[in-house]
């Protein structure tokens, strides 16, 4: 039996170390050997492979415990993330939630568990959604104050003209509020965003 540690944060501004510390510190303080690892900076809109959640769930057995401070750092959509709770749970694997006293350490993941753990998940969705709509108010709010979205006109570059380019500001100023960016391409309202991804790459902006 086996014991890791999950931790995520969704920017670099965010202490990632300060996450992994205290979740060795509660396995210290609880006589738990920590095997492995996971800690990853990187939004909860990108897929469970790159947030290392593929990985985590191939390497668990019957037993083994992951250590997580809270169910947000899983993810933020309410079906993943007790889907995975409950495939986890079904696998025999315990998770605790260190900040949040949850400890699945029963057979089965107990209904009131996962009770709490669903509107945990919710309010965690809830919180997302709306930091989005704020995010898209203060971009209608700069427009209405006369702001210039989107590629000055008078910025001229060697590069061959991109549908992007309308966006470039927007782009910028959703970057500076930590936006991924899958999240990004959502917002403008583009299904793939690997376009944007190689926009931001070959244009060189930056956060």
């Amino acid at each position: 039996m086996d014991n890791f540690i999950y931790a995520r944060v969704s920017t670099e501004s965010q202490d990632l170390k300060a996450q992994v510390s205290e979740l060795k510190d509660y396995a210290n303080t609880n006589m738990l050997r920590v095997d492995e690892t996971f800690d990853y900076t990187i939004s909860s809109g990108e897929p469970m492979d790159k947030r290392g959640l593929t990985t985590l769930c191939n390497r668990l057995n019957e037993g083994d415990t992951v250590l997580c401070t809270e169910v947000s750092r899983l993810g933020r959509s309410v079906f993943g993330t007790m889907g995975l709770i409950q495939e986890l749970a079904d696998k025999g694997v315990r998770m605790i939630f260190t900040r949040q006293y949850i400890d699945t350490k029963y057979e089965e993941l107990t209904h009131t568990a996962f009770i709490l753990l669903t509107n945990l998940t919710m309010m965690a969705e809830v919180e997302k959604r709306f930091l989005v709509q704020r995010t898209k108010a203060t971009l209608k709010k700069k427009k209405e104050q006369g702001v210039k979205l989107g590629r000055p006109s008078n910025v001229k570059g060697t590069f061959s003209k991109s549908k992007f380019d309308k966006h470039r500001h927007d782009i910028q100023l959703l970057l500076d509020a930590d936006k991924s960016v899958r999240e990004i391409s959502t917002m403008l309202g583009y299904q793939n965003h690997t376009g944007i991804q190689s926009y931001i790459k070959s244009r060189g902006i930056q956060k």
